[in-house]
């Protein structure tokens, strides 16, 4: 095992590729970082430079098509609902009439909202929550009027 200036050269890549993914955090170079570590190794071997180019490559290929796509899944953070979002498809009571001109409001777990619709919705009638826009619902016809 010898020391080359092939090796050095691998090792000035391999810590250069570190500080660009330190610095980015978007598994950029990650890869070729670790193709860099192989074809460090293999020099020290003192394999010739197209050997070493070729490990270099082939190791950061596979570590890419590999390993990518698991990676980005980790550290993609997942969309959580909002309390409001929640509300969809859930069903509500009128409490003061709706229509296409006109908002009115609604009560879904004893809670008091603005709604608006493309339906006419009487007091008392059900409705389903389709969308929610801040603090007004979106709701549809669902039922005939609670007797």
């Amino acid at each position: 095992m010898t020391l080359t200036l092939a090796t050095g050269v691998w090792l000035a890549l391999l810590i250069a590729f570190v500080v660009i993914e330190a610095v980015t955090f978007g598994l950029v170079s990650v890869w070729f970082a670790i193709g860099a570590a192989a074809a460090m190794v293999v020099s020290a071997f003192g394999v010739g430079t197209l050997w070493q180019a070729a490990v270099f490559l082939v190791v950061s290929g596979v570590c890419m098509l590999a390993l990518r796509k698991a990676a980005q899944r980790r550290l993609t953070p997942k969309a959580t609902p909002t309390n409001a979002e929640l509300n969809v498809g859930r069903l509500a009571t009128v409490i003061a009439p709706v229509c296409p001109t006109q908002a009115g409001r609604v009560r879904l777990d004893g809670v008091d909202w603005i709604a608006k619709s493309s339906d006419t919705l009487a007091q008392g009638a059900l409705c389903r929550v389709v969308a929610v826009d801040g603090a007004t619902l979106t709701v549809a016809a669902d039922g005939p009027a609670p007797a």
